[in-house]
């Protein structure tokens, strides 16, 4: 019988649960869950942007921030997810992500080729808030629950 992981996660959530098979249902993972403090923006860029001189002149400007750090938050926690998925992977002989968009691409770049190969099917849509008993339903394409 066919077992496999499947992760559900957003920029600062995840979840992870074991399908068994048909009419096995999901078995969550509590103990795996894994949860990310990602503060709002305009907490992390509370202060005023610095300043710099033209390179012509006399006037200054405010300078733009050269990347956003909630991204840069929101890119770490993925990789540490990916990092979880790498552990619990020998649990399962499939793997199946849903994800928000964003968070979905940046899992599938640091998930890496070993687990790439064991990837079944990618959900595009955030699913971390959907109450257990009625996360079956999405899975229904891609999975006999």
């Amino acid at each position: 019988m066919s077992r496999t992981l499947i992760v559900i996660a957003d920029g600062a959530h995840a979840r992870f649960f074991i399908h068994g098979g048909p009419g096995k249902g999901l078995e969550a993972l509590a103990k795996q869950e894994m949860k990310s403090d990602v503060p709002a923006g305009r907490d992390i860029m509370a202060d005023r942007p610095g300043r710099s001189f033209s390179s012509v002149g006399d006037g200054r400007s405010a300078m733009e921030p050269k990347s956003d750090p909630r991204e840069l938050i929101e890119r770490e926690f993925a990789r540490a997810v990916a990092d979880k998925i790498g552990k619990l992977a020998g649990r399962a002989d499939h793997l199946i992500i849903a994800a928000a968009p964003k968070t979905l691409g940046e899992l599938r770049k640091a998930i890496g080729p070993g687990l790439e190969k064991r990837l079944t099917a990618t959900l595009s849509k955030d699913l971390t808030k959907t109450p257990e008993k009625d996360l079956g339903k999405h899975f229904e394409g891609v999975l006999a629950v």
